[in-house]
């Protein structure tokens, strides 16, 4: 009868060890902001960067240097996100002057563009970007130029080419792991001084 006690109380030591072990943590969710508003550098789950000094072309019409491009790196993961490329025709073309400045998504990244067309859309300060915005996958135009010594000039985008007042900002998509991030891309001119992107944040 002795023993039958002593496996008794050594069955409820047991069971009561068991209801004091730790349970084991679970990894946390990653949570993904919607938004972004254009020109946003600060918040919760928002990765800004300026440049100083700002990110230029390394092009040259008179020395035969006629085009440049730059490659960004927004979240940060050593795989570039968008392509800026920047071309000038020769000073020694005669008859004629072309400038062209585009940006290419990478991989499955995209660029808000302006409604039914292949150019970017000119967001402005504290616009929304978000899904409900137009993306495009593909190489847009960002600015345009085309002069010809016989009189006739053409123009074509939004962002006004050497004009340092434009202020306008670039809408940019990244794909991150499959969570869509928002951000956006500021010129100064044709030079690139600061972006900004959404990037993932855990609940606290």
């Amino acid at each position: 009868m002795k023993s039958h006690h002593i496996l008794l109380r050594l069955t409820l030591l047991a069971l009561s060890c068991k209801k004091d072990d730790p349970v084991a943590p679970t990894d946390p969710t990653p949570i993904y902001p919607d938004s972004i508003r254009a020109g946003q550098e600060t918040g919760v789950g928002i990765h800004y960067v300026d440049f100083s000094p700002d990110l230029a072309f390394n092009v040259d019409p008179r020395g035969g240097m006629l085009s440049d491009s730059i490659e960004i790196d927004m979240d940060a993961n050593s795989t570039p996100d968008f392509m800026l490329t920047y071309y000038h025709s020769s000073f020694y073309q005669l008859g004629s002057t072309t400038i062209d400045l585009q940006i290419r998504p990478l991989s499955n990244n995209k660029v808000c563009v302006a409604s039914d067309t292949d150019l970017v859309a000119p967001l402005l300060l504290n616009d929304s970007i978000s899904s409900s915005n137009n993306w495009s996958g593909s190489k847009v135009l960002l600015y345009s130029y085309n002069w010809s010594m016989s009189g006739s000039s053409s123009t074509d985008g939004n962002f006004g080419g050497n004009d340092s007042n434009n202020d306008h900002y670039i809408g940019v998509q990244i794909d991150h792991d499959g969570h869509p991030c928002y951000g956006w891309i500021h010129l100064h001119g044709i030079e690139m001084d600061k972006y900004a992107i959404t990037t993932e944040y855990f609940d606290q």
